[in-house]
């Protein structure tokens, strides 16, 4: 992964990892260059292509789980707690067993089975919890 070091004046000047320099035009680029930006470097012949690196996805200690399969378990089965167990978290979805007598897991389990159909993917298909 190459880095760019500096804009200037229209000149984007790269470091590469093996520490070479190379200086392109920014008008070359199709993204705007902003210093400390990583990118991706190709040479084919005498040009060079530049690309914008992906962002890395950062779970922050939540589990990437299928989108659907969330939203429904929760829905249909929120009162009992399968939508907790199917996201790996066990303590919360014994809770949702034990307290699934009272009715309020049910409805915690509907309001967040909707949360997690409506929520922003992260991955196509996937969302954290």
């Amino acid at each position: 992964m190459a880095k760019i070091i500096k804009v200037d004046a229209g000149e984007v000047t790269i470091v590469q990892n093996d520490g070479s320099i190379i200086s392109v035009m920014d008008y070359t680029l199709d993204f705007t260059p902003h210093a400390n930006e990583e990118v991706e470097v190709y040479q084919k012949d005498d040009e060079w292509i530049i690309v914008k690196a992906s962002p890395k996805v950062v779970h922050s200690g939540k589990k990437p789980v299928n989108k659907i399969a969330y939203g429904l378990l929760g829905i249909l089965l929120g009162g009992l707690g399968v939508h907790k167990f199917y996201a790996s978290k066990i303590g919360l979805g014994i809770v949702y067993i034990l307290f699934s007598w009272t009715g309020i897991p049910s409805i915690i389990g509907l309001i967040e089975g909707i949360i997690g159909l409506t929520k922003e993917e992260v991955e196509p298909g996937m969302i954290l919890v």
